[in-house]
């Protein structure tokens, strides 16, 4: 599996390039639905989170970058409960 993070338009620092490259066999082992939505969700946190990865300074980048995940998944659950309130509001 080759991560596709447009690494060539954007600097990952190797701590967090490796922290990627640990997962790789557990990604190619995920069915190929569950491989791209794999894929997209690293990209995503990558893209918005890599310096806050980088900067967490533990000298291993997986707790960070769970934590980046769950971050990128509750903020999406926030929308989804804000938007279905707001359907549910009588107009």
């Amino acid at each position: 599996m080759t991560w596709d993070l447009d690494t060539d338009k954007k600097s990952i620092a190797s701590g967090l390039k490796e922290e990627l490259d640990s997962w790789r066999k557990y990604a190619e082992a995920l069915r190929q639905e569950d491989r791209e939505i794999f894929r997209e969700m690293t990209n995503e946190v990558i893209a918005s989170y890599a310096e806050a990865i980088e900067r967490a300074e533990r000298g291993y980048d997986t707790e960070a970058l769970l934590i980046s995940i769950l971050l990128a998944q509750q903020k999406m659950l926030s929308w989804a409960i804000h938007q279905i309130k707001q359907l549910k509001e009588p107009s």
